[in-house]
């Protein structure tokens, strides 16, 4: 393909999957918090709640039995909310414009090259990740210094190759 590398947030919908689909690019999702329940089904990822507590609980390292259940309803819950009204919806819009052959999202998100997750583990608890998955948390630090104000029309002008830039938000 024309492109080496996507990189997108993995948040609350799977459609830049679609775009790395049609691209045929190795990915990178980014998320800016714990995994969620649904990127952790799409990479295979232990999600037992007798073991792997939900983001959302504040536990310890052993879950007691109330927790663990907790964890599994929680976890759930999400998985399925993420499914009925963020899965369903993209597939149905996506297929309408990309095409009837597109797989689903579910299928493709297996795919990701790579997932960089802003946990830290002695902060979010240690559990077991693949290689493709690195915790990023925790790895910035010094002290922060101002971007150079540059004019963005003429870093455009210079590039003699192909990438898309898409703005990333945060919200405080």
């Amino acid at each position: 393909g024309q492109f080496d590398l996507i990189i997108f947030e993995d948040f609350n919908t799977d459609c830049p999957l679609a775009l790395i689909y049609k691209l045929q690019a190795p990915s990178i999702a980014l998320t800016t918090n714990a995994m969620f329940p649904w990127t952790m089904e799409k990479l295979g990822l232990i999600t037992n709640p007798s073991y792997v507590a939900s983001s959302n609980l504040n536990t310890g390292k052993y879950l007691t039995t109330t927790e663990a259940l907790c964890s599994f309803v929680i976890n759930n819950f999400y998985s399925w909310t993420y499914y009925l009204f963020s899965q369903l919806p993209d597939n149905y819009i996506l297929k309408k414009y990309v095409g009837n052959d597109m797989p689903s999202l579910y299928e493709i998100g297996k795919n990701v090259s790579m997932v960089f997750v802003n946990t830290y583990f002695p902060l979010n608890g240690g559990n077991p990740v693949p290689p493709n998955v690195l915790e990023i948390g925790g790895i910035y630090h010094g002290e922060v210094k101002e971007l150079p104000q540059v004019q963005i029309n003429n870093i455009f002008y210079c590039i003699n190759f192909y990438f898309i830039y898409i703005k990333l938000i945060q919200f405080k």
